[in-house]
């Protein structure tokens, strides 16, 4: 097959020259189809080639990250010196940085949940906001049609979590995909339980401003996984329906 599209390039090419030199109607006619159907050639024979990849690959989602980065021409990007400023001193080892910062954000974190600790001050200030009986929310069960349309409504982004699995790999495997995260889901709402494994998180700290070397000049960005964003999805509907009915929330 290859040798077969070098030789259309070539012929396109010399088409073209004719197309340029007798300036003929026609001659441009036959040569925007045959560059149409060469491109369209072109397009099948590279999707052939990247699914015999994935298909003899060992690591298939690594294979398919692989041929994503080398199509958009993504690629690393160059790892600088850095020096961070922190309680043990000056650091300049990438290990010893990312600990630090893991201790700065958790840090973070636990103080923001001890200004919130209060419980019982949160439920009274709702039970005065909405001093009468509302009904209980019932569980509706989650069904693959609806798991299959919050994938495809998904950004289209190559980024993923820790497991490697971004937007794109499962809109292309969404069919494969849909009828296990589907009891997945419906398990998790039936007990209650967010799954464990989509709580986890790659964090990386984004320099906002000033010095680049103070820990407070970072704020932390989580990349959590996309099963994770579509289970939130799927309880942020049941709630917002609940609300809704019972006009908690003003109908639109």
């Amino acid at each position: 097959m290859t040798k077969g599209i070098r030789i259309s390039c070539k012929r396109k090419r010399d088409h073209y020259s004719v197309y340029r030199h007798s300036n003929s109607p026609k001659a441009k006619e036959f040569y925007k189809k045959y560059s149409a159907i060469l491109k369209k050639v072109i397009i099948d024979a590279k999707k052939l080639y990247y699914d015999k990849q994935i298909e003899l690959s060992s690591n298939r989602v690594r294979t398919t990250c692989n041929i994503i980065k080398d199509i958009t021409g993504r690629t690393q990007p160059t790892v600088t010196k850095i020096e961070i400023n922190s309680e043990a001193g000056r650091l300049t080892n990438i290990n010893d940085i990312a600990k630090a910062f893991n201790i700065y954000f958790t840090n973070i974190a636990e103080d923001l949940n001890s200004n919130f600790s209060d419980v019982s001050k949160a439920l009274q200030s709702l039970k005065e906001s909405y001093p009468e009986c509302t009904s209980e929310m019932k569980l509706i069960p989650v069904t693959e049609i609806e798991v299959i349309n919050i994938i495809k409504s998904l950004k289209n982004k190559n980024s993923s979590g820790y497991d490697g699995v971004s937007n794109n790999i499962l809109k292309h495997c969404v069919k494969e995909i849909s009828k296990p995260l589907t009891f997945i889901f419906n398990l998790s709402l039936a007990k209650g339980v967010f799954p464990d494994r989509f709580e986890y998180a790659i964090v990386r700290p984004i320099h906002k401003k000033g010095n680049n070397s103070l820990m407070t000049n970072y704020r932390p960005v989580s990349l959590l996984t996309s099963c994770s964003k579509i289970l939130e999805t799927i309880m942020f509907n049941r709630l917002y329906q609940y609300l809704q009915i019972n006009e908690i929330l003003a109908l639109e």
